[in-house]
């Protein structure tokens, strides 16, 4: 079911929370937000209210705070963290999810921590967890290997990230991250791409691309004497497969 499908249903409080784990870097030199969280943030309809939580620059979590749900992703280096953080929301009696790469692989684990598992891309799974939220009928899993493949991968909302986010505008020093592609099509032993998005592999349509980076560079970018172009973090996981398609 895409968002343009998604029946009226109430509108929801969402918290999506990037924890930071112990042993993460202290470099200076990291995007401005987690890819998976801003991929979240474009799935949802405009009628429901997101704010994003951001450990890795700061931000200060409000356990406190009335939500209908709290979306917690993380990579195996945070995973500890973010069970800490899902722990203190359920015992507010909160409800929570767990994602992310980390959880897809080692859902026995995360468990114990969340009222409810997302494994796998959003893209075709969304729209049924917001559904169920709202309908007061989630359930414990939600797999994107249950789903429709993810063929086409979703432009990124950079005007609703940045106010949903707690982050100002900044100069080139600091990166904004972007994907041209996700996914590769190659089965490197060493790899944990192939397992979590198979071999698909999927591009931006470039008329779609150009319009997210001059969006981004409005919301997030402010030139200065020193630093008067934007820096943009690609994040794609093999950005170079079709050389002929991409120079």
């Amino acid at each position: 079911m895409s968002n343009l499908e998604l029946p009226r249903i109430k509108p929801l409080k969402i918290l999506l929370i990037a924890p930071k784990g112990k042993k993460d870097s202290k470099s200076n030199q990291k995007p401005l937000f987690n890819m998976a969280v801003g991929v979240l943030v474009s799935l949802t309809p405009p009628e429901h209210h997101i704010e994003i939580v951001d450990e890795h620059f700061g931000d200060e979590i409000n356990y406190d705070g009335k939500y209908d749900f709290v979306g917690i992703t993380s990579r195996t280096i945070d995973a500890t963290r973010g069970y800490e953080v899902a722990d203190n929301f359920r015992k507010k009696g909160t409800t929570v999810m767990l994602g992310g790469l980390h959880v897809s692989f080692n859902t026995e684990e995360a468990r114990p921590h969340a009222d409810c598992i997302v494994c796998g891309e959003a893209e075709n799974l969304w729209a049924t967890v917001l559904e169920d939220v709202a309908l007061g009928r989630l359930k414990p899993l939600y797999d994107s290997k249950d789903f429709p493949p993810v063929t086409e991968i979703i432009p990124i909302d950079y005007e609703r990230i940045a106010k949903a986010s707690k982050r100002e505008k900044v100069d080139g020093t600091k990166s904004i991250p972007i994907y041209v592609t996700r996914g590769c099509p190659f089965e490197c032993s060493f790899c944990v791409t192939p397992n979590f998005t198979g071999k698909l592999y999927r591009s931006q349509k470039p008329e779609e691309l150009k319009k997210q980076i001059e969006i981004a560079k409005k919301v997030f970018f402010k030139p200065t004497r020193k630093s008067s172009k934007p820096w943009f973090m690609l994040t794609d996981e093999n950005l170079g497969v079709s050389k002929k398609k991409l120079w």
